[in-house]
């Protein structure tokens, strides 16, 4: 290469700086950029170490973060979990280090309003109720003591009416895994289980879930879910039914594989929802959750509260023993506590 040709390159180089600095420069003094966006090459978990709300008020970890749709429509709401968003409104320094490194350091937060606007989270909470829906609640007029929490958390519509002495009436959120999804899908948008289906399940969502929010929390990717829940949001609107519409950020499994609990399997629906509650609540208490076909005083107990016929406990699915045990340590340690015994006539012991 001769003298001249090198000389004309760094010559050119020189001047691709010189333009890159004035570009920057301009940028800054916000000549051609008022409102920046700028798609991220890496999705939120690994930009942001915690993502909170507008007042910072609630912060969680990304894989803990229940995003609620508010006030958008059907058409907007695309369910999309582990996305790569437009971060809005980035300041200078973010824009410079991204344009002149290709990537953002971790940040110690983002807000709701730089990630979508159309989103908020759920408000952190002193005191927390988690459902769980087997028989041993039955009989035990716990009802007014669950009602009183600041949050009462149910999961795949299990049935309240005629329960409400022992269950309470309180929905804050009701989660839904796949297979109440689909009965959803199947009832409420191809009409499948007839007149009578729609009906009882348009009477439940009215009664029970017009202020409240129903949670999807398992992977939006899996089973054509998002369509599916997009779907649903349409038909809440076009017959003025009011639930939130709302999904994990990242697949539930994943807040369970965060925990110390060393946690093996396919867990139930609710080690999904205390994994994320833990987060929500400073006091979680655990009612209708005991896996055993006797209680600890040798009476029968249903599988389900709601199913009189349902009284078979076995699953390959699920290790509903190593689940009960593991909520015993936490309930011994002070973690949490687990209502066995009837509310109005002794506290709540954990034996057997």
């Amino acid at each position: 290469m001769s003298k001249f040709v090198r000389v004309f390159i760094t010559l050119c180089f020189i001047a691709l700086v010189f333009i890159s600095l004035a570009y920057l420069e301009s940028i800054s003094s916000g000549k051609y950029i008022k409102d920046v966006q700028i798609p991220v090459a890496y999705d939120v978990e690994k930009l942001c170490e915690k993502i909170c709300d507008r007042n910072q008020e609630s912060c969680f970890e990304p894989n803990s973060v229940i995003l609620v749709y508010q006030n958008v429509s059907p058409d907007l709401m695309k369910f999309r979990q582990q996305f790569s968003p437009m971060i809005r409104q980035m300041n200078v320094s973010s824009l410079v280090r991204d344009v002149t490194n290709g990537k953002f350091q971790r940040r110690p937060f983002c807000s709701l309003d730089e990630i979508d606007p159309v989103y908020r989270t759920l408000r952190k909470v002193r005191k927390c109720a988690i459902i769980g829906n087997g028989g041993i609640i039955l009989q035990s007029r716990c009802g007014q003591e669950i009602d009183a929490n600041d949050l009462v958390i149910r999961a795949n519509f299990a049935g309240l009416e005629s329960y409400e002495q022992d269950v309470g009436n309180k929905t804050s959120v009701m989660m839904i895994n796949d297979a109440t999804l689909t009965n959803m899908y199947n009832t409420l948008v191809d009409k499948k289980s007839g007149v009578d289906g729609l009906n009882a399940m348009m009477k439940y969502i009215t009664r029970h879930l017009n202020d409240s929010t129903i949670w999807f929390a398992k992977s939006t990717e899996a089973h054509n879910s998002a369509t599916r829940l997009q779907k649903i949001a349409t038909f809440f609107a076009e017959n003025e039914l009011r639930p939130k519409l709302a999904y994990s950020m990242v697949h539930v499994t994943e807040a369970v594989k965060s925990k110390e609990w060393k946690f093996r399997g396919y867990p139930s629906s609710g080690i999904d929802i205390l994994a994320v509650a833990e987060s929500l609540c400073v006091n979680i208490t655990l009612y209708g959750f005991y896996p055993y076909e006797k209680d600890p005083h040798g009476r029968p107990v249903l599988h389900h509260y709601y199913q009189p016929n349902l009284t078979n406990f076995h699953t390959r699915a699920h290790n509903f023993d190593r689940e009960h045990k593991m909520l015993k340590d936490m309930h011994k340690r002070g973690l949490l506590r687990l209502v066995y015994d009837p509310c109005v006539t002794a506290a709540a012991n954990v034996t057997g």
